[in-house]
């Protein structure tokens, strides 16, 4: 005798959703979306002030940036659960980037 093939037990199959890749946005893209819109802090006083007060969501320093200066950022940042970017250049770069004629240490996105 023949079974008969029921479909009720059978799931219907879904289909599959694509997963959307995250798209990677570079510091420097960061950093412009950050001053367009106002929320870019700059120096290396006022960032370290900032990230005291807690109204810092991420920071961006460079690659010549001093130790004293980096060991203080790293433990503002280690108490206060900040995201902390290196920037790829010196401090003439960011200061380019920023569309300043001088130098910057340091720059935070603000909340």
């Amino acid at each position: 005798m023949a079974k008969a093939k029921t479909t009720a037990n059978k799931k219907a199959a879904k289909p599959v959703a694509k997963k959307k890749q995250a798209k990677t946005v570079s510091t420097e893209q960061r950093i412009r979306e950050a001053q367009n819109k106002g929320k870019l802090l700059i120096g290396t006083k006022t960032t370290l002030k900032c990230i005291k007060g807690g109204s810092v969501l991420s920071v961006f320093y460079t690659t010549n940036i001093p130790e004293n200066v980096l060991k203080d950022l790293n433990y503002y940042a280690r108490i206060s659960d900040i995201e902390l970017n290196k920037f790829n250049g010196d401090s003439a770069k960011l200061g380019d980037l920023c569309g300043k004629p001088f130098k910057i240490l340091l720059a935070a996105i603000k909340k």
